[in-house]
């Protein structure tokens, strides 16, 4: 569903990224656009950002065409008297809009959300990696150190 905080979000990945995208208006336009917005489909997938399918990505960028609701007019049959002081009055009735239940199950993140949490994992495992070859180098050199001509010169990175 089209939501412009899907927008403001891939703007962001994009800039984020170094993709030239100009101004945040200009964005907007050109996701208006079905082979601009297939051209920023592709370049979100090549970059590593979940953006689920073509047709998803194109629901959440596209802004939908929205139908002006339904007017119900209603009109009075004026009485003589009345139709000589006051002219027939149409109103305009608005159809009340229908409360959606509640929805049970908890807290359901969006995707944004799903993909903010992958990529913070991500970058975590990526640390705990580095610092694993990084302990992993240092215990090396010492070893190193300790074993060639028994000096007390240690390396370390």
């Amino acid at each position: 569903m089209w939501n412009d905080d899907d927008r403001k979000w891939l703007y962001e990945q994009m800039r984020k990224n170094g993709v030239n995208t100009g101004s945040y208006d200009d964005f907007t336009k050109s996701l208006d656009n079905k082979e601009d917005r297939d051209w920023y489909y592709q370049k979100s997938r090549s970059l590593g950002l979940n953006v689920g399918s073509a047709d998803d990505f194109a629901s959440m960028m596209v802004q939908p065409v929205q139908k002006p609701a339904p007017v119900k007019t209603t009109t009075t049959q004026p009485t003589q008297i009345q139709a000589q002081v006051n002219p027939t009055v149409k109103t305009s009735v608005q159809p009340a809009q229908e409360e959606q239940p509640a929805q049970q199950g908890g807290w359901k993140p969006s995707w944004q959300e799903k993909m903010g949490m992958q990529m913070q994992l991500d970058e975590t495992m990526r640390q705990v990696k580095q610092s694993q070859q990084d302990f992993n180098t240092r215990m090396e050199n010492i070893r190193k150190g300790n074993t060639l001509g028994k000096t007390s010169e240690v390396k370390f990175n």
